[in-house]
């Protein structure tokens, strides 16, 4: 254990992130059950009179979806929907900086960064057709709220740090962006993507697949401000709450690959990797900016039968969203304004999936 920590210094990072996606899938897991309960008594009448069907996997897995477990391919059209639940690690940032230049030197930086990470239960519905080797699939999914905070402690001016104001009310007296102040930000978020996928089965382990994805991080944050009295000072002023709504949308054509082998009689072993090249726009209050964006997902599942037609998965998906980096230069009162932004998401997704095959 010491070892890997020194090998991998986010060795720890991936574990914690791991504990509380198995924390919040747990929160998910007495629906989990009623489903299950519900798919194996319809099955238990249906597939009385129909021949199970051969397994054979569709990934459709494109940039985060949860994958249609067992399709037959090669023997009609089969219809399959799905269901599933798990939990979804969302680490956000944003990093907007502007650097004021006059005469060719740099006269200020601001900097309004945006850092959080937050692990919610997230719910799902897709179906699937198939036709031979081809493969249609759509799917919806959306978390419900997820929260964070973050606390940044701001020194005040530092002119007043070797002076007495013990006793001394300084309301009004001293400017109140002179204080020491602590600003604490809560995030309320949530997450919903969607995608629609065709898919072809080159060989009885590989299939290429292509379509269309959105996915869309959306984001409120309530600012509240704490004044701390200057050096023993009393004061009774006040910075009102300030909060803001945020969304990040990343929308856009992909392709991916899949490899899929089965496991002796017990199930099948899945991978997928698919890349795109998405449309990105972020919308800080009051502003609309887009550019491109990229997108990386990768992940693999483990799929299993659980009665005749009725079968089950367990997936692990990873996948990123960047916001290509954005400059933006204009002139201001002190200078030129040079501006640099950059927005990411970074999901993990686990979930458990149920899928019947008519």
């Amino acid at each position: 254990m010491v070892m890997l920590r020194y090998m991998f210094p986010e060795y720890q990072s991936i574990l914690n992130t791991l504990r509380r996606i198995a924390l919040n899938s747990i929160s998910s897991f007495s629906l989990v059950i009623t489903l299950l309960c519900c798919f194996a008594s319809f099955s238990v009448s249906a597939a009385e009179s129909t021949t199970p069907q051969t397994p054979a996997i569709n990934p459709a897995t494109s940039m985060g979806s949860s994958s249609s477990q067992e399709v037959s391919v090669g023997s009609g059209i089969i219809f399959q929907p799905r269901v599933w639940t798990g939990a979804m690690n969302l680490k956000h940032t944003v990093l907007n900086k502007t650097e004021f230049i006059q005469n060719g030197k740099t006269t200020g930086i601001i900097s309004s960064n945006i850092d959080f990470e937050s692990t919610m239960p997230v719910l799902g519905i897709g179906m699937a057709f198939s036709f031979k080797r081809f493969i249609l699939d759509g799917y919806v999914q959306k978390t419900s709220t997820g929260k964070d905070e973050t606390i940044e402690n701001q020194a005040g001016d530092p002119s007043y740090s070797g002076q007495d104001f013990t006793g001394m009310n300084l309301t009004g007296g001293v400017g109140i962006d002179s204080f020491p102040k602590t600003e604490k930000t809560t995030y309320d978020v949530e997450r919903e993507d969607y995608s629609i996928t065709l898919g072809y089965q080159v060989t009885d382990s590989f299939i290429v697949f292509g379509g269309y994805r959105s996915g869309q991080t959306s984001y409120d944050t309530l600012v509240k401000t704490t004044i701390l009295p200057l050096n023993g000072g009393i004061t009774n002023d006040k910075i009102p709450d300030r909060s803001a709504s945020y969304n990040f949308k990343a929308s856009g054509p992909f392709l991916g690959l899949s490899y899929n082998a089965p496991v002796l009689q017990y199930g099948q072993l899945g991978f997928n990797i698919a890349y795109a090249q998405l449309d990105g726009e972020y919308n800080p209050p009051g502003q609309k900016i887009t550019n491109e964006t990229s997108g990386l997902t990768y992940g693999i599942t483990w799929r299993g039968k659980l009665y005749k037609n009725l079968s089950y998965g367990l997936s692990l998906d990873k996948y990123d969203y960047e916001f290509s980096e954005l400059k933006d230069s204009r002139p201001t009162s002190e200078g030129v304004g040079n501006q640099t932004l950059s927005v990411k998401d970074e999901i993990m997704t686990f979930k458990f999936t149920l899928s019947y095959v008519f």
